[in-house]
């Protein structure tokens, strides 16, 4: 699994967020076009940038509604923090 404190790698693809947050694939892609995370799109691949996943998790809100992407981030942040 992708660690994002420690990747080198500067984009993510749809399979690595899925992994990182366990989500599911509609989940993920859902996120994108409804704006929820900033993506590019190389190659027919969307890309989800490492630098924005970062900067969500640090800015990861209490009040999250289920469903979103800050609500995921914050699951698997404090699972992280359990651990």
């Amino acid at each position: 699994m992708i660690d994002l404190e420690t990747t080198t790698k500067q984009f993510l693809n749809v399979q690595e967020v899925m992994a990182l947050l366990d989500v599911s694939r509609r989940t993920v892609y859902y996120w994108v076009s409804s704006g929820q995370v900033e993506s590019i799109t190389i190659n027919s691949t969307v890309r989800i940038s490492v630098a924005y996943l970062r900067d969500r998790i640090q800015k990861v809100s209490p009040t999250a509604k289920t469903h979103s992407f800050t609500h995921a981030v914050q699951r698997v942040t404090n699972s992280h923090h359990a651990a």
